[in-house]
């Protein structure tokens, strides 16, 4: 069966929004506390009049197994399973507590409202289904660029979605994972420290 654009990036957001429920509950939807609630007004800065703050890293870059696109590299941390869902279009790591990453790549089908920090901020929002919503902190950098940044918690996880328009696509990477804050962000900090665009 050949399936259009449209049709597979409607899947793809389906696919990763189910991927990320399947162990989520309730929750108090506070950030994680690394960014502040405030989002930015600007589009898409260039990095070096971005006001953003950058991922540094205080933990080594997760040395597991890679997640190869067409767009970008990176690798899970150590002893997470990677599953490809499909080329250029979802990938998951997880482990067995119940954490997940997922990398999402939608198509824009070229248009120019969601090739913006807030466009594609925007797209992401809207398929957001893990209740409650987490909500959009201080923008960052993916891999050197100018990336939205998402924050909350959901039952027992903490999520933090992370991305940027490139390339024609809206590229999210989702972290959902068991434990504390500061847990959650030294996973994120450790695999956004091996992330490379293409």
């Amino acid at each position: 069966m050949h399936t259009t654009h449209r049709a597979r990036a409607a899947l793809g957001t389906l696919a990763l929004a189910g991927l990320l429920l399947s162990g989520c509950g309730g929750g108090d939807g506070e950030p994680t506390g690394k960014g502040s609630t405030s989002a930015t007004a600007s589009g898409s800065p260039s990095a070096s009049e971005s006001s953003s703050t950058a991922a540094t890293p205080s933990v080594e870059p997760a040395s597991g197994d890679a997640i190869e696109s067409s767009f970008f590299s990176l690798k899970a941390p150590q002893d997470w399973e990677v599953k490809s869902l499909g080329d250029d279009f979802l990938y998951r790591a997880r482990i067995s507590d119940g954490s997940t990453i997922a990398v999402g790549i939608t198509d824009t089908y070229g248009q120019a409202r969601f090739q913006t920090l807030d466009g594609a901020a925007g797209l992401t929002d809207k398929s957001q289904l893990t209740r409650p919503k987490p909500r959009r902190v201080d923008d960052t950098e993916l891999g050197g660029e100018p990336a939205y940044r998402f924050e909350g918690k959901s039952g027992r996880y903490q999520v933090v979605v992370v991305g940027a328009p490139y390339q024609g696509q809206n590229i999210s990477i989702t972290f959902q994972v068991v434990g504390s804050a500061d847990a959650t962000e030294e996973v994120v900090d450790s695999v956004l420290a091996t992330w490379q665009w293409k």
